[in-house]
């Protein structure tokens, strides 16, 4: 599973982890600042990651459709 650390629950604000089953197929995406974990490898079947950062600019790219707009 990819486990998410110290997360707030919001029915009483105390830390946790949260466990996610992850399928074959699957795109996660979330918050860089997340601390995040996943478990070794205990099988012989090959697991991929693919790991990157996005960027997008919103305040720029409203500025512009805001400018096309007019």
């Amino acid at each position: 599973p990819l486990i998410f650390h110290n997360i707030i629950n919001p029915d009483n604000n105390s830390a946790t982890n949260v466990s996610l089953k992850v399928d074959e197929g699957d795109l996660l995406i979330y918050p860089s600042i997340m601390r995040h974990s996943v478990a070794p490898q205990v099988t012989e079947s090959e697991r991929i990651i693919v790991a990157g950062n996005i960027w997008y600019d919103f305040e720029t790219q409203l500025k512009n459709y805001n400018r096309r707009k007019q």
